[in-house]
């Protein structure tokens, strides 16, 4: 048995755009034990996936022990981070695959492959494939991979019914960790308004930790405004994702949630920056999707609300 370490240590949506490497590794090499190396907050997203045998935290205390315990014959460096890097090269993993270009990749890595991410017109997932692409060949991403169970299937159920949801709905989610640009709860509320009134559709609006405040400025402009039904607190990352695949279509900007809508094949209408976060590198994968880009030199908000119905509509028509 071949067993391989696998590290991304970032965001949510990072993680998501490395499971087609994951799944591909695990089609390419038979009888193979894969491990994932995440960060804390990001690891729940990958709980039920199948092409995955163990879990481990960069947070964890005994992560070097708990690494050097079992074995591994090759580790595959995503996310190169000094401390990953180094802990890895301690617990004597054979092959040790990462980025040719950071400062310390020559003093950990052995197998150094050429890739840099900016600018390389690349998709992130595809980029996350050429670092294998001596074991598995070449491919391209052609979707992303997320498992609800059927005990978080059923709480959903659960919660439309409670809030009277029971034909279809759009969700929107109005957060984000502030890795990309996204318009403002106040814009998504004027939004929010709009949809109800020209495309018929009930609204849920859902958001993330530590955005109360972003909640609050959204809650200010839909008062006394029928079928917005806004979340009472932010939910854990699995419960928000049984929710968006009941829905049918998922708004957003460039964040987690949008790529575990893709991954659950649901319509996707997402926000994007001109820099940063653009789409050609973090476009949703593998699923109906519009994206609407603010122009150069004007601000997210500057997107018309009637370009954004028009658009909607064309995916709900799809």
């Amino acid at each position: 048995m071949k067993k391989i370490l696998i590290s991304r240590t970032d965001r949510i949506g990072d993680l998501i755009l490395t499971t087609p490497l994951i799944n591909e590794i695990k089609k390419s090499i038979k009888d193979s034990f894969i491990a994932v190396l995440v960060s804390d907050y990001a690891k729940e997203v990958l709980y039920n996936n199948p092409d995955i045998d163990l879990i481990f935290t960069v947070e964890d205390k005994k992560l070097y022990e708990k690494i050097k315990k079992e074995n591994f014959d090759t580790a595959i460096i995503v996310y190169p981070r000094f401390k990953v890097a180094a802990i890895i090269f301690f617990a004597g993993i054979e092959q040790r695959i990462g980025t040719a270009y950071r400062w310390f990749s020559p003093l950990f890595f052995n197998t150094l492959v050429k890739i840099h991410r900016k600018n390389s017109g690349l998709h992130e997932a595809d980029l996350n494939l050429l670092l294998v692409k001596d074991i598995i060949g070449e491919k391209k991403a052609k979707k992303v991979f997320y498992f609800p169970t059927e005990a978080e299937r059923i709480r959903a159920d659960e919660y439309i019914v409670k809030i009277g949801f029971k034909e279809k709905f759009i969700m929107i989610f109005i957060g984000g960790r502030g890795s990309a640009d996204n318009l403002s709860p106040e814009k998504y509320a004027e939004l929010s308004k709009e949809i109800n009134k020209k495309a018929g559709r009930k609204i849920l609006i859902s958001y993330g930790i530590f955005e109360e405040e972003k909640i609050k400025r959204f809650m200010q402009k839909v008062k006394h405004t029928p079928d917005i039904h806004i979340m009472e607190n932010p939910m854990p990352i699995r419960e928000l994702a049984a929710l968006i695949e009941q829905c049918e279509v998922f708004i957003s900007g460039s964040t987690g949630p949008m790529h575990i809508a893709a991954a659950l094949d649901k319509k996707t209408l997402s926000f994007f920056p001109v820099k940063g976060a653009i789409p050609s590198r973090w476009a949703p994968i593998g699923n109906k999707a519009i994206i609407l880009q603010q122009e150069k030199n004007k601000k997210m908000d500057d997107i018309p609300v009637d370009l954004i119905i028009e658009r909607l509509k064309i995916l709900l028509e799809k």
